[in-house]
């Protein structure tokens, strides 16, 4: 599944080093951590700390392609068990941070959970 982290607040200036800024590795970092942690735990009052208003989740289910606007990605995160509930470890990392432009990043994670064992 594809999903658009809200990173509204993340704005890099211009700069022709081959590093980026710090503050703006770090308040991408944040987003992603509030993302996982989303995906960990389920809270979705803070859905939209996680996700902007205008969001769309594309991906494969059941094998056909589905569309979730923002509302109902919200009620299937609300019913879900969350890994945190059953006590599953978090495995969860990220892979690539990639900069494309002063204004666009893209993040690749892994984001998942094994079964807790009793």
């Amino acid at each position: 599944m594809y999903q658009s982290l809200d990173t509204r607040s993340v704005h890099c200036a211009p700069s022709f080093e081959p590093r980026r800024d710090d503050e703006c590795v770090a308040s991408l970092r944040a987003a992603l951590q509030r993302y996982l942690d989303l995906m960990y735990d389920c809270d979705v009052s803070r859905f939209d700390d996680v996700f902007a208003p205008t969001v769309q989740l594309h991906g494969f289910r059941d094998g056909a392609m589905q569309c979730w606007p923002a509302g109902v990605y919200r009620n299937i995160l609300a019913k879900r068990q969350s890994p945190k509930s059953i006590g599953a470890p978090r495995e969860d990392r990220l892979l690539l941070l990639d900069f494309a432009s002063r204004t666009q990043a893209m993040i690749k994670c892994r984001c998942a959970s094994r079964p807790c064992c009793s």
